[in-house]
């Protein structure tokens, strides 16, 4: 079964039991709930006077979506982590239409030690890690990895 976005009445429920019913609290799982969730706290949030049972609700999904975002992050911090160096100067290269030879230029090496470093087969010294960060404007530890 496919998700799909919450279909949102024109005034909101009231009561607990109905909100529940048009989105169950249960921890986020994925960006479909997230977007869902946050629709649902948009409108609920403009209420000028909500019901007991509104506010309860919605401080309830505030706590689910800021747990969802909080363990998002961190995965993707722990990608980030698991990056080498030379992936993350390719990526870089790539993104940025940077060929070899310009490599070998802005690290003041030859062509054929921009291609050691690019294979694996040469370290990124401490001073590539200064010049690429200064490059693209990142740390340098990124890339002694």
């Amino acid at each position: 079964m496919s998700k799909s976005a919450v279909h949102l009445h024109r005034e909101m429920p009231k009561t607990f039991i109905e909100l529940n019913a048009l989105l169950p609290l249960r921890p986020i799982g994925d960006r479909i709930d997230l977007e869902n969730a946050y629709e649902v706290m948009d409108r609920l949030a403009v209420i000028e006077k909500p019901t007991k049972d509104q506010r309860d609700y919605l401080d309830t999904l505030v706590i689910l979506t800021e747990s969802f975002d909080k363990e998002d992050n961190q995965s993707a911090l722990t990608a980030a982590d698991k990056v080498t160096g030379v992936e993350l100067l390719k990526y870089l290269m790539d993104n940025t239409k940077m060929t070899q030879a310009a490599l070998a230029k802005t690290l003041g090496v030859s062509e054929g030690a921009a291609s050691m470093i690019l294979k694996g087969e040469r370290s990124i010294t401490a001073q590539h890690a200064r010049t690429l960060g200064k490059r693209f404007k990142m740390n340098p530890g990124a890339f002694i990895r």
